[in-house]
């Protein structure tokens, strides 16, 4: 994870350069993102799309619709922010393999969300979750990375893990959520 986000920062001076390279349905999503955080995005650019975008810790209470507009988006990093909700233009993210929204305020996600076939890493964990949208069963996958999806002290009962997990492992998530 240090790695990933010692990427980000190299990649954030690149991006400076390369944003005026990017489709503006993209410029507009970051800017609204940066507008929502009162800060710029940390982001990078590459082969004319944005790639990563980190805004943990910024106080962000919703997310813009145009966010489902970054294409060639595969790491999301918006953990402790107080969002409750993801919109529907987040189902679009198709290409997102690591994604951390854990530490926010989320209680569902948007049935969208089982678009995400391509996550590796899933963090959902300290949020307000009590359901998992029908659509998470696409994501049921061998491909997580170790320690994903990580779904501990939110209010799921088993029989929604069960959607993303086997049986064991959903029995496992249910006791972390207790901790």
């Amino acid at each position: 994870m240090k790695k990933l986000f010692g990427f980000i920062l190299l990649a954030v001076t690149l991006a400076a350069c390369a944003f005026a390279d990017i489709p503006a349905a993209e410029k507009a999503a970051i800017n609204e993102l940066g507008a929502l955080a009162g800060r710029t995005p940390l982001y990078s650019v590459e082969n004319g799309h944005v790639g990563v975008v980190d805004l943990h810790d910024a106080n962000l209470t919703k997310l813009p619709e145009s966010i489902g507009n970054l294409s060639g988006l595969y790491l999301l990093n918006l953990s402790f922010n107080k969002i409750t909700a993801l919109p529907a233009s987040f189902g679009n993210l198709k290409n997102l393999k690591w994604l951390y929204l854990g530490n926010n305020g989320l209680t569902s996600l948007p049935e969208s969300f089982g678009n995400l076939t391509a996550l590796r890493t899933l963090e959902l964990g300290d949020n307000n979750l009590t359901a998992l949208p029908a659509s998470i069963t696409k994501l049921k996958t061998n491909t997580w990375d170790k320690d994903s999806p990580d779904l501990r002290k939110n209010k799921l009962p088993v029989t929604e893990l069960q959607k993303l997990l086997s049986d064991d492992a959903a029995k496992k998530q249910a006791k972390k959520q207790r901790k």
